[in-house]
């Protein structure tokens, strides 16, 4: 993870953006310092890589803060964020979220009664959707590995139960995903746009027919 140095004390960041002309946004891993006036950017293995002097703090909204370069910046109230930069900016942390929460992955309960975790990154994803392959071919036995475990084999009732929960969980996901884009589009000020968030009950007018029927799902126990 890259860091920022601020006189003798560090700060870990996971990334640096430039918002408009003259505006910068720093998001940070756990801590926004109090002042972003001057400060040294490090690499991953503790290089400097930059210095950025000569900015005023314009704004912090959780452990993001937009920093404005003094030379032709003009107030802070010149670089508040429009409806459309707010927007793109919300946009980016649903996915985020989005992508966080399904990289977590699932648990599972199988059929001696143990519940194991599975991660689903892509590259997981692939394997599972791999291990279906192999279902469909009439296979007793899976070779897999649940989080932390070495690899063993699954029976194909336990194997076919994980697949369908990953098949699942990454579809209500992406799906719940896309009806917060078809919201967040929609949103015509900051009032509502501060209601939308990974987790929102997304209004019915915004929810497509699939995500309809991935809540009842959930509502209905089936999920």
């Amino acid at each position: 993870m890259e860091r920022i140095r601020i006189e003798d004390k560090e700060y870990g960041i996971r990334g640096i953006y430039p918002e408009r002309e003259h505006v910068l946004r720093v998001d940070f891993a756990k801590e926004v310092p109090e002042t972003l006036s001057h400060f040294v950017l490090l690499t991953e293995g503790g290089e400097e890589a930059g210095t950025f002097t000569g900015y005023i703090l314009c704004k912090r909204d959780g452990l993001s803060a937009w920093i404005a370069n003094q030379k032709g910046a003009g107030s802070v109230e010149d670089h508040r964020p429009s409806l459309a930069e707010l927007k793109a900016e919300k946009k980016a942390a649903l996915d985020r979220a989005c992508s966080e929460i399904i990289q977590r992955g699932i648990s599972v309960k199988l059929n001696d009664g143990e519940t194991k975790h599975f991660s689903l990154s892509e590259h997981d994803q692939l394997n599972l959707f791999g291990k279906l392959a192999e279902l469909t071919t009439g296979a007793s036995l899976c070779a897999y590995h649940a989080d932390g475990e070495p690899c063993t084999y699954f029976s194909a009732e336990d194997m076919r139960a994980i697949v369908q929960r990953a098949v699942w969980f990454v579809s209500y996901h992406t799906t719940y995903l896309n009806a917060l884009h078809r919201w967040l589009d929609a949103c015509q000020d900051e009032a509502e746009l501060s209601s939308i968030f990974y987790g929102a009950e997304i209004p019915e007018e915004h929810q497509n027919p699939v995500l309809k029927d991935l809540v009842k799902q959930i509502k209905g126990g089936a999920a």
